[in-house]
């Protein structure tokens, strides 16, 4: 079988979050890791996004206003594959 496991570093670099460009959000970055697990006939596997749970801060439109929401924070996601 193979075991396959990976780790990336997302990240985004300040931005402005409506014109005139007066207000903006800092910089953020968030670890990502994943790892599966393959036999014949069956697969698993399990990703997380957020690993460090770092908290940051997204822009989003909203009638021209400075506004903001929390990203998402640290999330787990499991797979599991049968053949036959």
């Amino acid at each position: 079988g193979w075991v396959i496991v990976g780790v990336g570093v997302t990240a985004g670099s300040r931005r402005e979050i409506t014109l005139p460009n007066v207000d903006s959000v800092p910089g953020w970055y968030v670890i990502d890791a994943q790892a599966s697990w393959t036999q014949p006939g069956y697969e698993f596997g399990v990703s997380v996004t957020n690993l460090t749970q770092r908290q940051y801060l997204e822009p989003y439109p909203y009638l021209a206003q400075s506004v903001t929401r929390p990203a998402t924070g640290r999330a787990l996601q499991a797979t599991a594959v049968i053949r036959f």
